[in-house]
């Protein structure tokens, strides 16, 4: 390499490899873009689903039409660990996280923080993490939140939400340079995106997803969403199994790898189709409890552990019910502990048997 001068200044004589590794370096601040392929089939093997070819319909076309997913079923259907085989299935990385009652656009979207000299720097909130990472690069990273409907979505969604209407936005805060942080849609760029990109700036890519989860009874005690908001998704049922035997217990635990003695299969698909007259529930509790009578037939114990948290919010009259129908299986071991648990967790008289 020679130092040269010139009337326009100094500069450098370069060979043609110099040049060409200096055009390489430049090349590679931009993105090695890695397109997700929604043609991939999805993965559903460690999980059990009824209709597994219809499920898997239902979220491959609602991606491929550009739209994020909602997954909504009874507790325990399975519908977190749907959602990061999606994401395995996909080959791409994921976050996932819980909603928070108390969430705001701070969590969300990021806001200003003081550093250890006392000025203030802007850190990234969840959504926003998502698509840039701590080097300043743009990533594509799909975010699973779990019960999303416990946040309020208005208030923690805020201008993400018009991103989400396939709109860029201003979100009207600064980074450490000043400059308006802004939102703005791979599909709204004229040029390509850069790897780095401009610093107050997140691309959306158009294969990011956000997959939600959401129990059904949950939809009318927590946070309503607005139909606005509902539109920007597709909501993907997850259900629990119509017939429910011993052969669907035995299937499922092999899936599971927790064999049973024979008579356990029917005993608890009696308790499970029991406890489905007053809360629907899925093979994730079940799982819990196979586990537990796998190292100890104490059915009562696996129904005060896992059972009762999912009763919140039944009327006392069904609870009453509920009990008498648990009461009269004869694999139920110790029912007067069952009946003090219950009357103590819901602050109930259950009666005389």
């Amino acid at each position: 390499m020679e130092f040269l001068k010139s009337p326009q200044g100094s500069f450098f004589s370069l060979t043609e490899s110099e040049y060409d590794f200096i055009i390489n370096i430049i090349k590679s601040d931009k993105v090695e873009k890695k397109i997700v392929d929604f043609s991939l089939p999805i993965n559903l093997d460690s999980l059990y689903f009824e209709d597994k070819d219809t499920l898997k319909k239902q979220i491959s076309i609602a991606f491929k039409s550009g739209k994020s997913i909602i997954l909504i079923g009874p507790p325990g259907t399975g519908k977190s660990k749907l959602a990061k085989s999606i994401t395995e299935s996909y080959k791409v990385e994921s976050k996932m996280v819980t909603a928070m009652s108390d969430w705001s656009s701070y969590d969300t979207i990021g806001g200003y923080k003081p550093n250890n000299e006392g000025t203030l720097y802007f850190e990234d909130g969840i959504f926003l993490s998502s698509l840039k990472n701590k080097n300043g690069n743009n990533i594509n990273k799909w975010l699973i939140i779990d019960e999303i409907n416990r946040a309020d979505i208005d208030k923690a969604f805020g201008p993400f939400f018009s991103a989400l209407s396939g709109d860029d936005v201003e979100l009207g805060l600064k980074d450490d340079s000043g400059n308006n942080i802004e939102l703005l849609l791979e599909k709204n760029l004229e040029f390509g995106v850069d790897n780095k990109g401009k610093h107050n700036q997140y691309i959306i890519p158009k294969d990011w997803r956000i997959i939600g989860t959401m129990n059904t009874f949950d939809k009318t005690s927590l946070y309503e969403m607005s139909y606005a908001f509902m539109r920007r998704f597709a909501f993907i049922p997850v259900a629990i199994p119509k017939r429910i035997d011993s052969d669907v217990v035995r299937t499922l635990s092999n899936i599971w790898e927790s064999e049973l003695a024979e008579k356990e299969y029917e005993n608890i698909s009696v308790l499970w189709n029991t406890i489905n007259k007053y809360r629907k529930i899925g093979p994730a509790l079940i799982e819990d409890i196979v586990s537990f009578i796998k190292l100890d037939q104490d059915y009562t114990s696996s129904i005060l552990i896992y059972i009762l948290p999912q009763l919140e919010g039944l009327f006392d009259d069904k609870l009453i019910k509920f009990y008498k129908d648990i009461y009269k299986l004869d694999f139920i071991n110790d029912k007067e502990r069952l009946k003090t648990s219950i009357e103590d967790f819901f602050n109930i008289s259950l009666g005389e048997d």
